[in-house]
């Protein structure tokens, strides 16, 4: 019981509903499956750009547009280890510099519904497939997802920490590194 109320967190009782698993998988599935179709789309646009845009000389050089199933194995690697595993290593590296006060069943409900301002960004970013709105899009979207992250997580790390924040800070530096890097990952890759 020790060993769940650590890991998972408090049990549900009247005033606590408890940890909720059930969103963070199923906001990332669904994050997966956009993702894999809106930048198919997104792709499939560029290329009719492209094609529109060459002389007719050049339009025989120009391959036939192919979807890419590869793009759901992407998402779903890119989107499950940010989802679950980078959450998992922040849980146990502040569970090692002994700051236990975040259960891990907390930090995966927070990175999975994190992702949840990604879900209209990748639709825009497939309706509108233009640099000019896929930059700001996914900016505003990992904004947002890390400004609910600091929301909830910010206060529980620095309240277990001295009152020099020497260990809390790094972590929340690290939050803001991981964002950015996803984001850089999911434009690069998906959004080229």
């Amino acid at each position: 019981d020790q060993f769940r109320t650590a890991v998972v967190g408090d049990v549900a009782t009247d005033t606590l509903k408890g940890p909720d698993l059930y969103g963070p998988v199923w906001v990332s599935f669904t994050l997966i499956f956009l993702v894999a179709v809106t930048s198919n789309i997104h792709a499939y646009w560029t290329h009719e750009r492209k094609v529109k845009n060459t002389s007719a000389d050049d339009a025989a050089n120009i391959d036939e547009f192919e979807m890419d199933i590869q793009r759901l194995l992407h998402a779903s690697t890119i989107v499950c280890f940010f989802c679950f595993g980078v959450p998992t290593v922040f849980w146990l590296a502040t569970n090692c510099l002994g700051m236990p006060g975040i259960s891990w069943g907390m930090w995966i409900c927070c990175y999975g519904y994190c992702q949840v301002p990604y879900l209209p960004a990748t639709i825009l970013i497939a309706v509108l497939p233009f640099e000019l709105v896929s930059w700001p899009a996914l900016g505003a979207a990992t904004t947002m997802s890390v400004l609910l992250i600091l929301r909830n997580l910010s206060t529980p790390l620095l309240a277990q920490d001295s009152a020099s924040h020497a260990k809390a800070a790094p972590f929340i530096l690290a939050i803001l590194a991981a964002h950015a890097i996803y984001f850089l990952v999911v434009k690069i890759v998906f959004f080229p």
